[in-house]
């Protein structure tokens, strides 16, 4: 799972240029539109899934890979993360 702009969506175009099917997670499906074009462009619009998931929601983390679990028949060949996150009410 990649996302939708940097290295994301620079991941994300390699990936399905050399044949993978990829899905790529971003907090909101209403900044799909440039890796979608991306994909469109490179011919492979059909290799790409766009799924909803905020890394630091555990609920939304769950949804998500239990609906790519569900379309590929429970089946993850690799998985790129390369989403942060900081919680800026931690104290030290």
């Amino acid at each position: 799972m990649v996302t939708n702009t940097g290295i994301g969506l620079a991941i994300s175009v390699k990936l399905y240029q050399v044949g993978f099917i990829t899905y790529a997670s971003m907090r909101s499906l209403a900044k799909a539109d440039e890796l979608q074009k991306a994909a469109a462009t490179a011919g492979v619009l059909d290799r790409l899934k766009v799924i909803e998931m905020d890394v630091g929601d555990d609920a939304s983390v769950t949804t998500a890979v239990k609906a790519v679990l569900a379309d590929t028949g429970n089946a993850i060949d690799v998985v790129i993360s390369n989403a942060g996150y900081i919680d800026t009410n931690h104290s030290r």
